[in-house]
């Protein structure tokens, strides 16, 4: 649950502030409203609802006189869904808006976000191509073959800060005129970086490079940086669900929690069964071409 207070009251007292005690809102709820924005309807029209579901307290609030009962009271304290729906119309316009606009922002996803989910999609997906490829990109093989220092690869999960050599490229010719694909210099930019400063740069990348996939860009431009270390936990967190979901259906969140680790453990050996047959063909294949 996060606290808003009103621009308006920010320069008050921290006595006399009003504090707003927002909930997270659902995907019907964010949804219910950019579809009322696209139709360009009232965003207050039959909202008592749905403003209860993500105002879960007002602290140090006074009532106008629309509601001299409560109004008599001064400043007051409460979380009850009866009085939290007056404060809805006892509000400005303005001021409503400015609490949507907060609540809207509890569940944006940043752009950093975006791309860690694109990376983690287009990793995952290239990387249950082959069995090969599993097998290079396990943690657990990298550390028993020690494959950061043979093949010289740099992985976040053992260092926060990696110096990454960045590539720089032109845009623009002599004149200022923007060029129609931008050129590779034989210059980098080597500087310390976090997962976060990578991330960064494939959002700024993608005004220079619109068409190519991130992932491209790292395998192209930071090929010794291993993509795995770079996968976010929380995506990663996601995908389970995500995939569990699809498999289970809805109800595998309702059920206790060692029952989806369960159903989990037997996923696992699922997929890894498929991984057995990936390799015999693959194997079958290589003594055929001798490649």
């Amino acid at each position: 649950m996060r606290k808003y207070v009103l621009k308006q009251d920010k320069e008050l007292p921290k006595n006399l502030r009003t504090v707003w005690y927002v909930d997270e809102p659902t995907t019907k709820t964010v949804l219910t409203f950019r579809k009322k924005a696209i139709q360009k309807k009232d965003p207050l029209y039959g909202l008592g609802k749905e403003w209860t579901k993500y105002i879960k307290k007002v602290k140090n609030y006074c009532f106008g006189t629309k509601f001299p009962d409560l109004c008599s009271q001064g400043y007051i304290s409460f979380k009850d869904e009866k009085t939290i729906k007056k404060v809805l119309y006892d509000l400005t316009f303005q001021q409503v808006g400015e609490i949507l606009t907060f609540a809207k922002k509890v569940s944006d996803v940043s752009e950093a976000f975006q791309k860690k989910v694109e990376i983690g999609v287009f990793y995952y997906g290239w990387k249950a191509e082959k069995f090969s490829r599993q097998r290079e990109y396990d943690c657990k093989n990298c550390r028993i073959f020690n494959w950061i220092e043979q093949k010289g690869r740099k992985c976040f999960l053992k260092d926060d800060k990696i110096v990454v050599p960045y590539p720089i490229f032109e845009t623009e010719d002599s004149k200022g005129n923007r060029l129609p694909v931008a050129r590779l210099t034989n210059d980098v930019n080597s500087r310390e970086s976090t997962v976060d400063d990578i991330y960064n740069w494939l959002i700024e990348m993608e005004s220079v490079w619109p068409d190519i996939p991130s992932i491209e860009l790292l395998r192209m431009y930071l090929a010794k940086i291993c993509i795995e270390s770079m996968v976010d936990p929380l995506v990663t967190h996601y995908f389970r669900l995500e995939q569990a979901v699809e498999k289970y259906g809805h109800k595998i969140l309702d059920m206790p929690y060692s029952m989806f680790e369960s159903f989990e453990i037997i996923r696992g050996a699922q997929n890894r069964f498929e991984n057995l047959e990936n390799f015999k063909r693959e194997s079958e294949m290589k003594s055929k071409t001798g490649k």
